[in-house]
């Protein structure tokens, strides 16, 4: 009840703003937050994005936070059907925070950034940089799983993470009908998607991605490899607290589910694969971006 009013209230409040803020104001704020480099992870969650965060302490006149506020969390629910409340939760939240920070670099590491932000963020003209965090499905079913994060069904899910009848690049049909593990892996595939979708889109507008896998953020080479094709200079790292930072494990939680030994993974994630239809393309995210 407290999460619902609190998304009232900011809902009152946008429309509030939005009869007496100008365009111009607007124009302002994105060539402000573009004179920084700013940094957006597209990632599924329980993939080393804490650990992203940490390495990016190493990097001086930079903010990295990893799920801070004002957080993407808040309206993650609403903002499946209602692409202009993201917006307003960008210009009036997220952008003034970032401008706030005070640091020529920001970078947030939160995977709820793809869930709804990243097409308001390029309509408005801001112009990123993405890492695309990954690591392979079927530990991050299993992660979701065991912690009981089932999408469409429990209230932690429900938070944080898609459902299958959210505005979803992959559809589901008939989703109610699968297990608890094949909606934790079909969650993977729908992030999956994005990560494809929006890579490709990135490339197309000409804005600095790298892709990593979260075994990677173990090994420096890899780690520097990112910071080079994010145009982060040499100079800007402090390669001994990098050297300390890499390989260590940030966020680690227990998972109170277990899964039987003789548990059939192949078998579950097979029938996902196999109904799945892409329902949203990358022609329809251009589309939503005004390209």
């Amino acid at each position: 009840m407290r999460q619902d009013f609190r998304v009232i209230g900011q809902k009152l409040e946008f429309k509030l703003r939005n009869l007496v803020c100008n365009p111009e104001s607007l124009s302002t704020l994105v060539s402000n937050v573009n004179k920084r480099q700013v940094i957006f992870t597209i990632t599924s969650g329980r993939s080393g994005s804490d650990t992203l965060n940490q390495l990016f302490t190493a990097v001086s006149d930079t903010t990295s936070l990893h799920e801070p506020e004002p957080s993407f969390m808040t309206l993650l629910r609403p903002i499946q059907y209602d692409l202009d409340l993201a917006s307003d939760f960008l210009r009036y939240r997220k952008l003034p925070a970032i401008c706030d920070a005070g640091t020529s670099r920001y970078v947030e590491t939160s995977h709820l950034y793809c869930k709804g932000y990243f097409e308001p963020t390029l309509k408005m003209g801001l112009k990123p940089s993405f890492i695309f965090l990954k690591r392979d499905p079927r530990l991050i079913a299993s992660s979701i799983y065991r912690g009981k994060a089932i999408p469409g069904k429990t209230r932690i899910a429900l938070k944080y993470y898609l459902s299958p009848d959210d505005n979803v690049f992959l559809e589901l049909p008939d989703w109610q009908n699968y297990s608890d593990y094949q909606l934790c892996y079909w969650y993977t595939r729908e992030i999956e998607r994005r990560q494809q979708v929006y890579a490709s889109v990135a490339a197309k507008l000409n804005l600095a991605a790298f892709s990593i896998d979260i075994m990677e953020l173990n090994e420096i080479e890899h780690v520097l490899a990112m910071m080079a094709a994010l145009g982060i200079p040499e100079g800007a790292l402090d390669m001994d607290r990098l050297a300390e930072l890499t390989g260590r494990v940030f966020n680690l939680k227990s998972r109170p589910r277990d899964i039987p030994k003789d548990f059939d993974f192949a078998a579950q994630e097979r029938k996902v694969d196999q109904n799945v239809r892409e329902r949203i393309s990358e022609e329809d995210v251009l589309a939503a971006i005004g390209i």
